[in-house]
């Protein structure tokens, strides 16, 4: 169960370039957050109902290196506290889309093999690792 006194969404995305040149209105304020930045937030807008988001170039103070060095240390739990993350990957690409899915069940049935008792034990790791040209 996750404690937290405030449910929010985090978004992961990458900046793509490093200022800001698009304009948005958050909270009453005109703000220049990136292109991607902003196509993340068009495409993710509710027209319903307000939602809280957590996106690092709006919520930290890019302007304040003290600010942005201090919030490094709070990253993990920015995204364990957030009610989900949401990973932008960029816009709509249907084939992208499909690809992360089938990572992701890729990578959850690669942990499996870790559940073989052979990487249980530390000397068939040893071997592996010392071996020229390991073979499965």
């Amino acid at each position: 169960m996750r404690y937290s006194l405030l449910e929010y969404d985090a978004l992961s995305y990458v900046w793509g370039s490093l200022k800001g040149d698009r304009q948005i209105l958050c909270d009453d304020k005109h703000i220049f957050v990136t292109e991607n930045c902003e196509e993340a937030l068009r495409h993710l807008r509710l027209v319903d109902r307000s939602q809280k988001l957590w996106i690092d170039a709006i919520c930290i103070n890019q302007g304040s290196m003290a600010e942005r060095n201090q919030q490094v240390n709070l990253m993990g739990d920015v995204y364990k506290l957030s009610t989900r993350t949401i990973i932008w990957l960029g816009k709509d690409n249907r084939m992208t889309r499909n690809l992360f899915w089938e990572m992701a069940v890729f990578v959850s049935r690669f942990l499996d093999i870790f559940e073989s008792q052979w990487f249980s034990r530390v000397w068939t790791l040893q071997e592996f690792v010392l071996s020229l040209d390991p073979v499965v």
